[in-house]
């Protein structure tokens, strides 16, 4: 043993040699006793402590006079060991995340941290300290998700944390992680193929956010910090529309709000329309009719109701749900509106009569529901994680895709194409769905016309009597066993044996199982022959 360092009054979290030759001469370490050391390893004396304030939890060497030091509030900083001076690396609205472990990559000059909510964050050192890659362990329970863009070429998921994730979905879903929020984010919102994004959740806040392609991250415009009294559960924009938006919280109130521009284009304020007592328990959901006229909200007190957007007068009530309602959707073209219980079903009201009109039952409460193909279906999530397809016309559910293994909280379907949607579970999934029907007709449609060619070519080929070998691998393509009997007799008849014993060699194992399935009709066929 070369030295025996004492002066740590807590566990150790890191240290670094000075240099990786034999005669390194310096050691330094960190620890949760909110100290830095510098050591001789020589002697094992202590060269510099330097107080950090704060809990560290990784050091290493920048060069042979200044470590970084990250602590475990995430800060991190540079410390020249000679001096004791101390030089902050990230911006103050960097420091918002929790980190219990760093690595570094000499070879690239980079260093890594590990956070406490799984994700991974990739630094360049130079010339200046950046982070340039989010590598995500675990989403943890995601709880909304949303288009974003012009070309709804991003997604913005909240994942049970005060941190927005913005998943790049065109680049092989590269991820960047949004801070500002100081508590879980509840709700997300962007009004169709837009770059504008709202997020609110349990700090009571509400953020609007920019698209920032080129950077592929979220630049604050506004927030409001004082808003509700309690977490805000949904917050909506205007049917394509990005100047009003609507808020509901667990409280049971409701807030509409008008975005106005500062002088600065890149600056807004939020401007309250009117408030209003909607429910009198928990608001689970919030939507605006594709007009703008209507406002309908979803409460837990077991029904919907349906407010004027120019002022808070209520234009009725929908009851008829024995336990709390989840959520509520308008048709984007009939005069319909859709919500969602914990009864374990779906109901399609009259917008004209307030009646209800259909009843859609499942197995399990349904979180969720939105239009897709036009108004045409109704894709469903419930909390047994099973997303349900239903057509609307016939009341039948047509497909059921289970593919999460636990509550399914949120649905994001494109308003571009209607085509595809992503959703978005407890179970930490998130998952993409596309609709083929379109592709399977036209598979078909390719499959008979090649069919009916290849009929045609084996009519041609039996009529010439020509390259009967050749006949003969297409009737048992086309499944066609008097076909091959009739080929194979005339070989028999002209005592070509040889040639039968070739023409059976060459087959691929599929073919030659397809002729054992002929075999077994060509003695129906013997045993019918007069």
């Amino acid at each position: 043993m070369q030295a025996k360092m004492k002066g740590h009054l807590s566990q150790v979290t890191g240290f670094d040699f000075s240099d990786n030759t034999v005669e390194c001469k310096n050691l330094v370490s960190v620890s949760r006793d909110k100290v830095l050391i510098v050591w001789n390893m020589d002697d094992g004396k202590q060269l510099k402590v330097v107080p950090l304030y704060e809990e560290i939890v990784g050091v290493f060497y920048k060069d042979n006079t200044n470590a970084i030091v990250v602590g475990l509030n995430g800060n991190l900083k540079q410390i020249n060991c000679g001096s004791g001076k101390i030089s902050v690396l990230l911006e103050s609205q960097e420091k918002e995340y929790e980190i219990n472990k760093m690595l570094k990559n000499a070879l690239n000059n980079q260093l890594a941290v590990v956070t406490t909510d799984h994700n991974i964050l990739i630094f360049e050192m130079e010339p200046k300290l950046k982070c340039f890659k989010h590598l995500i362990g675990f989403n943890d329970e995601i709880l909304d998700i949303c288009f974003l863009g012009e070309s709804e070429q991003f997604l913005a998921v909240a994942t049970n944390s005060k941190h927005i994730k913005l998943y790049d979905i065109e680049n092989d879903m590269n991820c960047n992680i949004i801070v500002g929020h100081k508590d879980t984010v509840m709700t997300l919102s962007s009004p169709g193929s837009s770059n504008l994004l709202l997020s609110a959740g349990k700090d009571y806040s509400i953020f609007l956010w920019s698209l920032d392609k080129e950077n592929a991250t979220l630049k604050c415009l506004a927030k409001n910090t004082s808003s509700h009294t309690a977490t805000i559960g949904c917050i909506s924009f205007g049917f394509n529309c990005s100047n009003v938006f609507a808020s509901v919280c667990q409280s049971g109130s409701m807030k509409v709000w008008t975005l106005k521009a500062k002088h600065k284009q890149e600056e807004y304020e939020f401007l309250i329309k009117y408030a209003a007592l909607a429910h009198d328990k928990e608001v689970n959901s919030v939507s605006f009719s594709p007009n703008n006229k209507i406002i309908a909200t979803a409460s837990q007190d077991k029904t919907a109701k349906l407010w004027s957007a120019d002022s808070h007068s209520i234009i009725g009530t929908l009851r008829g749900h024995s336990r709390g309602v989840w959520s509520v959707r308008f048709s984007p073209t009939d005069q319909i509106v859709l919500t969602t219980s914990s009864d374990c079903s779906l109901r399609l009201w009259s917008l004209s009569n307030l009646s209800c009109l259909k009843r859609l039952e499942q197995t399990a409460t349904v979180l969720r529901a939105e239009f897709i193909d036009h108004g045409k279906y109704i894709i469903s999530s419930g909390s047994d994680g099973l997303l349900k397809v239903w057509n609307i016309k016939t009341n039948a559910c047509v497909q059921t895709l289970d593919e999460h293994d636990d509550r399914v909280w949120s649905l994001a379907v494109s308003s571009k194409t209607q085509k595809y949607f992503f959703s978005a579970a407890a179970d930490s999934k998130l998952i993409k769905w596309k609709d083929i029907t379109e592709e399977c007709k036209n598979s078909e449609i390719d499959k008979r016309q090649t069919e009916l060619q290849e009929e045609q070519s084996l009519q041609t080929l039996l009529h010439q009597n020509k390259n009967l070998k050749k006949a003969f691998v297409l009737a048992l393509k086309l499944g066609k066993p008097r076909v091959t009997y009739n080929i194979l007799n005339q070989f028999i008849q002209k005592r070509q044996h040889a040639s039968i014993g070739d023409l059976i060699t060459q087959l691929n194992n599929d073919r030659k199982l397809i002729l054992l399935d002929h075999v077994k009709v060509w003695s129906c066929i013997t045993a019918t022959k007069p």
